[in-house]
């Protein structure tokens, strides 16, 4: 059928003028804020399950594929509505499915299953999320596409390119998650964010039922069929697919790669993914697509510049480095979603070409989040993402086979060359024949021969999986929590223990202490506020019982002295394997822990532990840079409070490059009755040994007296700093502190 005999029959059906006119405040109110709730629900329910998932950065990532799954369902529901039934009916419908949807509200998460919580983290939250969340969440992720779809037959001057509400819909989206980490997150708790969150839901079904009162006038009109300019076969939608997936896929990777760096925090989530969203707003905008030009212009160097920089392990200023891949992020997706738009059918296929490119993003999604941690033990997937963007650009979708087989040529090349350096040289060498690599193609590139872009995307997509066999890594292992590497320095007389790009543990291999066993090094040598607690607290009285909130490469079970009982808790199994493992790391076999390790998420594992019985409680518990925040609450404090025998002593490692957390622990300790020193160690000469940060707590001020020394101060609460607590907190706080004005 075609289009002017689609619209044809649909006057044959008019509507009231003033009606009509009516229908684009309306529909435009009810996408924008479909699209609010949508995105604002997102970084809501994943911070609620932050704290069930040991703060975990992989939270997010599993929740965006999770939200990226429920949008694929209901856009399949939307397709089958449109398709299936009349216009009237369609409406009648998805309102009563709307309403029933909001049976489940308020939000909140159920109880869950503990034990698939530990056996299979990304599984138990994808269910927990399903439970919770997922029957309002794909009614109302059904409207973008339905309500389009009923726009086009309203009979508006714009009826025939409904795609504008597109851009509508993920302005509303863009809104939301530049509103939740600087208004909502700040401003109100979790608890006050899902009670509003559930009148915005209610407010949207009335919209929803505008919508449908406003198309009710049109009758029973079948639902119209795609004419012959409109029928799509599947070369067009796979190409659909290819060009949602490679963006949603690097969105979730870039967005774990900068939150494993700084915090699990709502922030370093919503920013890439309203940039993300950004996209498809510039994308879908009526005329040229702005910024395209200069996007296209940026594309090469940012992609060849953020592979190197992943590929490599290189690092800088993290404010720097956060602007680099959020500009990397966005303007990847602004080329891939171009082309997107540039492939779009008439209205009339409008539904189905929301249901593929919803597909591809949902399988992209799943990638970066699920496959990609189970297959890789380094985080290969994001310069290969990158690269995979390099073949949206436009001359390149329309690449001969001549040119296909030129750039797979140059692919081959570039990727042998980088393999050999891997098995050959040294990595010092072998980096430097990548960059030169890389530069070589890209002066071809620039020539503007679009088959060497398919080259330089093969030899970068080489680079990326050739980073799992780095000469520099003698074990590796990825999972929920996080990549774990095991190198050797230089010299081959350390040992380290790699989270993300933070070291979280070191061992001399050439030397022993005077009793024979390992010599605490990195933040736990003799010099280290972790030293002069334990001392300290040895010197007031025996010690009996230590709990260690964090295991690392088990250093510090190396401190323990006869007739002490050490007991670590550890929510990482990955972790425990590479510090039990002797042939790795030698602490824990000739410094085995009376008390053992004990693996699950300290908040639920110290509940088990006996009341006052632990004369020290160490939290040293940290995922790469990013801090577990739940287990920085006054919650969380009144548990450890709760385990310390009479004059214990709390110590917390908060030694930190992006955060100053000190006025936040110590608002949350004065609100537990808890007293604050803080204690600041320089680095000592000598490899691996770092500085550190730490802060003690006890319930009386003379427990803390003989942290006296030059490095202790004593803290008070600062005057417009707020206590956290499970139901509120502020990262983005911490991060000003450390880096805004004037530090």
């Amino acid at each position: 059928m075609s289009e002017h005999a689609a619209t044809g029959q649909a006057q044959a059906f008019p509507a009231p003028a003033r009606l009509v006119r009516a229908a684009l405040p309306v529909f435009v109110l009810s996408v924008f804020t479909s699209a609010l709730l949508l995105f604002a629900v997102q970084p809501l329910v994943a911070k609620m399950a932050l704290p069930r998932f040991g703060g975990s950065p992989a939270v997010w990532s599993v929740a965006v594929c999770f939200f990226q799954a429920a949008l694929l369902a209901g856009y399949a529901y939307a397709h089958v509505l449109t398709r299936a039934l009349p216009l009237r009916t369609a409406a009648g419908v998805h309102v009563a499915v709307l309403a029933l949807a909001g049976l489940a509200l308020p939000l909140g998460l159920g109880a869950g299953w503990p034990a698939l919580e530990r056996a299979a983290p990304a599984a138990a939250l994808g269910a927990l999320l399903l439970a919770s969340v997922g029957a309002p969440f794909i009614a109302m992720a059904a409207n973008a596409p339905l309500l389009q779809a009923w726009f086009a037959r309203s009979g508006h001057a714009r009826a025939h390119d409904p795609y504008f509400l597109y851009a509508a819909s993920n302005l509303g989206s863009f809104l939301a998650l530049g509103a939740y980490p600087f208004v909502i997150e700040p401003l109100l708790s979790v608890q006050a964010q899902s009670l509003a969150w559930s009148a915005g839901y209610a407010l949207m079904v009335l919209l929803a039922a505008g919508c449908a009162a406003l198309v009710w006038t049109r009758g029973g009109v079948r639902p119209a069929q795609p004419s012959a300019t409109a029928v799509t076969g599947w070369p067009l939608r796979l190409r659909w697919m290819a060009l949602a997936f490679a963006p949603s896929a690097l969105l979730v990777a870039a967005t774990a790669h900068v939150s494993a760096e700084v915090a699990a925090a709502p922030l370093l989530w919503t920013l890439p993914l309203a940039l993300y969203l950004l996209t498809f707003v510039l994308a879908f905008a009526r005329g040229r697509v702005p910024g395209m030009k200069a996007a296209l212009g940026l594309h090469v160097p940012l992609v060849v510049g953020l592979s190197l920089a992943a590929v490599a392990g290189l690092g800088g200023n993290w404010l720097v480095m956060l602007a680099l891949n959020l500009a990397g992020v966005f303007v990847a997706s602004l080329v891939c979603h171009g082309a997107l738009a540039r492939l779009r059918p008439p209205a009339e296929a409008l539904t189905g070409f929301y249901l593929w490119i919803s597909l591809g993003g949902a399988l992209g999604g799943l990638t970066a989040a699920v496959i990609a941690p189970a297959l890789l033990t380094t985080v290969a997937e994001y310069p290969v993402l990158l690269a995979l963007t390099l073949l949206a650009r436009p001359r390149l979708l329309r690449l001969s086979a001549h040119g296909l087989m030129r750039g797979a040529g140059m692919g081959l090349l570039v990727a042998g060359a980088l393999y050999a350096g891997v098995a050959a040289l040294d990595p010092d060498t072998y980096l430097l024949a990548w960059i030169v690599a890389l530069l070589s193609v890209y002066a071809l590139l620039l020539r503007s021969r679009p088959a060497m872009a398919l080259g330089l995307a093969a030899g970068l997509l080489a680079a990326g999986f050739a980073s799992e066999a780095d000469p520099r890594t003698i074990a590796a292992e990825r999972g929920f929590y996080g990549v774990h590497t095991v190198t050797d320095s230089g010299s081959g007389r350390f040992r380290v223990l790699h989270h993300g790009t933070t070291i979280h543990g070191a061992e001399r291999l050439d030397a022993r202490g005077e009793d024979g066993r390992p010599v605490p090094i990195s933040y736990y040598h003799d010099a280290t506020g972790f030293a002069d607690v334990i001392a300290a607290r040895r010197a007031r009285a025996r010690m009996g019982s230590v709990a260690v909130v964090g295991l690392g490469a088990g250093a510090l079970a190396c401190r323990a002295e006869a007739g002490e009982r050490w007991r670590f808790f550890e929510i990482d199994p990955a972790v425990i394997r590479i510090a039990s493992d002797p042939s790795l790391f030698s602490h824990l076999s000739e410094c085995p822990p009376e008390g053992g390790v004990v693996q699950g998420d300290a908040r639920l594992t110290l509940t088990d532990e006996p009341r006052n019985a632990y004369d020290l409680i160490v939290m040293d518990a940290f995922s790469s840079s990013a801090i577990p925040a739940h287990l920085l609450t006054l919650e969380a404090f009144a548990l450890y409070e709760s385990l310390l025998a009479e004059g214990g002593v709390i110590v917390l490692h908060v030694s930190n490059r992006n955060m100053d957390l000190a006025p936040s622990v110590t608002a949350t300790a004065a609100a537990a009755g808890l007293h604050a020193r803080l204690g600041e160690h320089p680095a000592p000469s000598g490899a691996y040994m770092m500085g550190t940060r730490v802060i003690a707590l006890a319930r009386s001020p003379d427990d803390l007296s003989a942290l006296d020394g030059p490095q202790w101060r004593a803290l008070e609460p600062e005057p417009g700093v707020r206590a956290w607590t499970d139901d509120w907190s502020n990262t983005l706080g911490a991060v000003w502190r450390m880096h805004g004005p004037g530090r």
